[in-house]
This record gives C-alpha cells, structure tokens and sequence, in this order.
C-alpha cells in the first residue's frame, strides 16, 4: 500500500487581539471560557468510552462556535445566546444539565473566591452590567414593546462602556503543524460568494459551503478559508486538511473592495 501523503491541519481561531492582563472588569471573558471547557473536559474523561462523552465533544464544539460568533458575528446578543442553546438542547437532557452543574459550580466557587479579596470595581458600572443581563434573560417574559424601552435604556446607560466593541470582521486559521497564519479569511471567502439576500452569518455559512464543495482551480489557502470562514452549529467543522506539498501555504490577498449588495 502506497504511504500517504503528510497533510497540515487548519484550525478555525479566535481573532487575536485580546488584552493580555485581567481586571475585574473583564476577567469574566477569561474565566468562563476556562470553566465551560475544563468541566467538558473533566466530564468527557469520565464518560471515557461511553456515549456520553461523544456528547460532551459535541458540547465543546458548539462552545467553540459559540465564541468565535460572539466576537464576530454582528447579530443580537440575545440572538447569539439562544441559537447556542438550541443547539445544545439537541443533547439528552441529563448530559446537558450536567455540564451545566459543573461550570454553575465552579463559577460558583470563583465568585465567591474573588468575594473574600479585595477587588476595587466601579459599583455603578458593575450594576448597569447585572442589569442589562437580567434584562436579555427577560425577553421572552415581557411584552416585546416594554423589553425595548427596557434594553433602550440600559443601552445608554452602558453606551461609554460599549464604544469600541463591534465585531472584527477578520477571522483567522492557524495551521497545528506549522504555526502558519492565514488572516482575514472572511475576506478570502468574499471573493467566491458575494450575493444579495445573504446577510446574517448562517447564510453565509450555506454559500461558503457551497463554494468549498466545487473547488476548481481554488488554492490551498482559499479552500482553507471557505471552510472555516462561518462556522456554524449545524456544521460543526474547525479543521481542515490540506496535503503538504512541502511548501509553506500562503495567504491569499482579499479581494478588491466589495461592490454595494456583494456578501
């Protein structure tokens, strides 16, 4: 049998970029995503060999996806939440709750760790934050009208907070052997799918999919960022393999700027 050919291996990131000190502010950021992915892996390593632990996988996954689309995706919050959980409600309940006991446990834990020390916060800003939380857990309890009024306010409360924090528009790979880099692969992707009528994340998702599954004479690097531009949950793909030639993969220049209506 002929030897295989050695193959590189893409995997979808977060965007760098993030402050690399912690506050009491922002630790939160840090925090939770350590929590939700040490209690799947604790978890998992107790299923070992068990269906369970292909459903814990899975959890991760969708965390995953979830991170990534928070930081880039533009859509409601709210929005963001809710498609998450809906995704992981495809799991059996007892698995899903007990992911949940764990990280509310350790988050538990942390909280009251940072209680007993003393954390110098601005009150009026920790209290604009609790208040805007509570407020997007009520959507569905309240009329949509009052919920309005209700997020229109906290938003300008929270404004001078807010500056500064709409989604990168980037995205990155990084390949697991090599370390090479290929940035902006949404804007790679741009150049096979511009479209009208494909505006939020999802579709986006569905075109480069599409684009991926007829290669033609796409590169490397292109294929690579079709496949891991918009992750999504029902396609819970992060890596891609590309066969090494011997040669370090490039990154491919974006496209000329978009004309008006192009995805």
């Amino acid at each position: 049998m002929a030897d295989e050919k050695a193959k590189l291996h893409f995997v979808r990131v977060r965007k760098p970029g993030e402050p690399g000190f912690l506050d009491p502010q922002t630790d939160i950021r840090s925090i939770v995503p350590d929590v939700c992915e040490a209690a799947l892996a604790r978890l998992e390593d107790e299923c070992e060999g068990r269906p369970e632990a292909q459903e814990f996988d899975y959890l991760r996954q969708c965390f995953r996806v979830f991170r990534i689309r928070v930081l880039e995706d533009p859509a409601g919050v709210d929005a963001q939440v809710t498609e998450f959980l809906d995704a992981v409600d495809k799991v059996r309940a007892d698995t899903r709750d007990a992911w949940f006991r764990r990280v509310v446990c350790a988050l538990l834990c942390v909280y009251a760790l940072f209680c007993r020390r003393d954390s110098a916060a601005d009150r009026d800003t920790l209290e604009a934050m609790l208040d805007s939380t509570y407020a997007t857990t009520l959507k569905e309890l309240l009329p949509p009208d009052v919920h309005a009024v209700v997020m229109g306010h906290l938003r300008k409360r929270l404004a001078p907070l807010l500056r500064g924090t709409k989604p990168r528009g980037a995205g990155a790979v990084v390949c697991a052997e090599t370390g090479e880099e290929i940035d902006r692969v949404k804007d790679i992707a741009a150049m096979f799918i511009g479209a009208s009528g494909a505006d939020d994340w999802n579709s986006k998702a569905a075109l480069c999919d599409a684009e991926f599954s007829t290669p033609g004479r796409k590169s490397d690097g292109q294929l690579v960022a079709l496949a891991l531009a918009y992750p999504n949950y029902r396609q819970l793909n992060l890596m891609v393999e590309v066969e090494d030639d011997g040669s370090d993969p490039k990154t491919e220049e974006p496209a000329a700027p978009e004309q008006p209506g192009a995805v």
